[in-house]
């Protein structure tokens, strides 16, 4: 191939501008390159075709063109240089460009990353900030509320002090008044007329001042606390089985007196007065309180027909309980005859009775339980088609399942789901509501001659005449819940047989009998078990106090001795009570007193619990006392002196009421 030939198959370079990579020159200038050349490459093509033409024309002129033709190449060396340096210094600086975008991505991932950091940092120090505030607030308000409470308790001590100190120059300046009348009244009078006119005004003044029937021997502590709390003085509970109707929970244990959430709770509040402290054991119907102060409990006939601390019951339990064993090794072991000396001594006791034929007795370890195994002696008695009883509704017989469904009081059935199957309730006195009732499947009718939870009301004697009518009739029995009635507190063994003259196919008793302890004694004519049963031995220390207890009441000439006394300690109340125009009616059986009124039960209770004795709520405005069979004057006196106080207190407390 000749140089010329070589020459026209030689590509055209590009400028340096033409060899930049395709990825780094736009798109638009990329277009551009391959489509329009630019002014150099139209000069060296005009160039090149120049030199054709010479060539081409004259060939003559060839050593001008072989010249022409080594600058050429040796340009075009040139040029091949110059542009792969231009391409390498383009790649560094494209290389330059990418390192530097890359550092700014970087820069700008850390500047979000640390501005990411710097926002939570931010909140959570704004977070910290706002709890800190709140809590500040918080402790702001409660210091406001301290300082308020504490502003309001000052003011209202100010207003009492400013108070008692503007009552007690009023009562002087009415004193004063009065000794200047009565020294203008008397100036006629002699010396020693105005001496004791003057001892006279000055001893009301004092009388005044202590207030009737209060007690001298201060307890600091006692006055201290009900000034903080108008409970302080509440009365514990006696130490008794079965204190009070509403009183007892699921385990027996006594708990404060209730009724069923329908009577509004105190609403009063009262200043306790200064009691003495409580030395020795309890005794009596005197114990200590909550606080340590000597209490006078007018329930204390519940705990035992003698109160508490008599000696020789205690002496009798303290025996049995040296050889004691405990109940549960006795089950298998124990073989009653009737023959044990606790046997021999209840037929003594129950011998030639008309209310009931004790041919069978069984020994319980609560009352409820006993008057379970009542309920179950019934329904044994025809099991082939009776087996229903009928109770009174309002009545209440106890906590264990059985007893509940028994009890005719509807919060004692709440929450607790169906009830036992068999039993109806009729309203109490109503008896043509009891002959309608009974049935083939009637087994038997339980009732209780006192309804302790109203007021003490007892049953009229026609009625309960009636309902024995109604059970002979339909060979049905008739179970007497005694349970919650202190036993001989009418003068006569049962309170059932004092209001009429019935006998009972069954009897339960069990308060006053055990000296605090629980248990129940189940008495059962020979009929209703077919034969006589005597089981008093399964519980040695209930036995114990069972035995001593109606030992002690022989020795003392008890039940009968306690008519006369009964009836002047009520006539006496009476009397002491008759004043009180809130006081509406006293329902008395014997030892067994209900008081109605036209107050609060709960704050008559708190009044009583103020001035240091105990008495029970018998429904929403009813109050009950069930005092021992024996009691020394000094407490009966002190009964009546506590009672009359406790009604001043709430006279005084409700004069701007209206009833």
């Amino acid at each position: 191939m000749s140089e010329m030939d070589e020459f026209e198959e030689r590509p055209t370079m590009d400028s340096p501008q033409q060899v930049q990579p395709v990825d780094s020159i736009p798109s638009d200038q990329s277009q551009r390159v391959n489509d329009e050349p630019e002014e150099d490459d139209i000069e060296e093509q005009h160039a090149d075709s120049e030199v054709g033409n010479a060539v081409g024309d004259n060939d003559q002129v060839e050593e001008a063109v072989a010249e022409e033709l080594g600058e050429g190449e040796a340009e075009d060396e040139e040029e091949d240089d110059e542009a792969e340096e231009e391409e390498e210094e383009e790649e560094e600086d494209d290389e330059a460009e990418d390192e530097a975008e890359e550092e700014a991505e970087e820069e700008a991932e850390e500047e979000e990353e640390y501005e990411e950091e710097e926002d939570e940092a931010d909140e959570e120090e704004d977070d910290e900030a706002d709890e800190e505030a709140e809590e500040e607030a918080d402790e702001e308000e409660d210091d406001e509320a301290e300082e308020e409470a504490d502003e309001e308790a000052e003011y209202e001590e100010e207003n009492e002090e400013e108070d008692q100190g503007e009552d007690e120059e009023s009562e002087e300046e009415n004193e004063e008044e009065a000794e200047e009348e009565d020294e203008e009244e008397n100036e006629d009078l002699g010396e020693e007329e105005e001496a004791d006119a003057e001892e006279d005004d000055e001893g009301e003044g004092i009388a005044d001042a202590v207030g009737i029937g209060a007690v001298q021997v201060a307890c600091d502590e006692t006055q201290e606390l009900a000034a903080t709390d108008p409970n302080a003085n509440q009365p514990l509970a006696a130490v008794d089985h079965h204190a009070d109707l509403n009183s007892r929970d699921d385990s027996g244990l006594q708990q404060p007196s209730r009724d069923s959430g329908s009577r509004i709770k105190s609403r009063l509040q009262f200043q306790a007065v200064a009691l003495p402290l409580m030395h020795g054991e309890p005794l009596g119907m005197r114990r200590a309180d909550g606080n340590g102060c000597e209490l006078l409990d007018a329930m204390a006939g519940r705990n035992s027909v003698f109160g508490f601390g008599y000696t020789p019951i205690q002496e009798a339990m303290a025996a049995c309980l040296s050889r004691y064993l405990g109940d549960g090794s006795l089950f298998s072991d124990v073989v009653d005859s009737g023959e044990s000396p606790l046997s021999r001594q209840l037929d003594q006791v129950f011998a030639g009775s008309t209310s009931v034929s004790a041919d069978s007795m069984l020994l319980l370890p609560s009352p409820d339980l006993a008057l379970e195994h009542a309920i179950q002696i019934a329904r044994r008695f025809r099991p082939d088609k009776s087996f229903r009883t009928i109770a009174m509704l309002g009545s209440d017989h106890g906590r264990t399942g059985m007893c509940r469904t028994a009890s005719g009081r509807p919060h004692l059935h709440e929450g607790l789901g169906p009830m036992m199957a068999g039993f109806s309730h009729v309203p109490v006195g109503d008896l043509e509501a009891v002959r309608a009732t009974v049935g083939d499947q009637t087994a038997a009718v339980l009732l209780s001659p006192i309804d302790i939870e109203n007021a003490a009301l007892v049953c009229a004697s026609d009625y309960l005449a009636g309902v024995r009518e109604v059970c002979n009739e339909r060979g049905v029995l008739l179970i007497i819940d005694e349970t919650q009635i202190v036993f001989g507190s009418t003068g006569e063994k049962f309170a059932f047989s004092a209001l009429a003259d019935v006998h009972a196919d069954i009897v339960v008793a069990s308060s006053g009998l055990f000296a605090g302890l629980p248990g129940g004694l189940v008495l059962a004519s020979h009929h209703v078990m077919g034969g006589s049963v005597r089981d008093l031995q399964r519980y040695p220390l209930v036995a114990a106090a069972l035995m001593a207890t109606i030992s002690e009441m022989h020795n003392h000439g008890l039940p009968a001795d306690v008519s006369e006394a009964a009836r002047n300690f009520a006539v006496a109340m009476a009397e002491q009570l008759s004043g009180f125009e809130f006081i509406r009616d006293m329902n008395v059986t014997g030892m067994t007193i209900g008081i109605e009124t036209d107050i609060n039960a709960d704050d008559i209770v708190a009044a009583a619990a103020a001035s240091g004795l105990r008495v029970e709520a018998a429904g929403d405005t009813a109050i009950r006392l069930q005092p021992p069979l024996l009691m020394s004057e000094e407490d009966r006196q002190l009964l009546l002196e506590r009672l009359v106080e406790s009604m001043e207190v709430i006279e005084r407390e409700t004069s701007g009421l209206a009833l």
